[in-house]
């Protein structure tokens, strides 16, 4: 079942299943249940770290989805900003505390 196989991807490999399922979306679509496209592509991308995925979700989204279906992909760019704004706030404070003279 390659939907499958590409999600299995998509949990070590975000961007790269992504970027795979966007180049060859006209082929993927016709594996995924329409009623669960939005999804499926949200699902595929919500492993990401990266800015970039978000840009590309969005595109994705504005081409292929109406309003009332991308909620599924807005959540999954929700939560990247969410994941990645964590990030930008717990690095320098953990690099900050290993850095700490006397650390055990």
């Amino acid at each position: 079942d390659s939907p499958a196989m590409i999600s299995e991807v998509a949990g070590s490999h975000p961007e790269m299943a992504l970027d795979f399922v966007l180049a060859n979306y006209a082929k993927v679509e016709q594996l995924v249940d329409v009623s669960s496209r939005s999804r499926y592509v949200a699902r595929i991308g919500q492993g990401s770290d990266k800015i970039a995925t978000i840009a590309k979700l969005d595109d994705y989204a504005k081409r292929y989805l109406t309003t009332e279906s991308r909620k599924p992909v807005d959540q999954t760019i929700a939560a990247i900003r969410a994941r990645i704004a964590s990030h930008e706030n717990s690095v320098p404070q953990l690099r900050s505390w290993y850095q700490t003279p006397g650390r055990k």
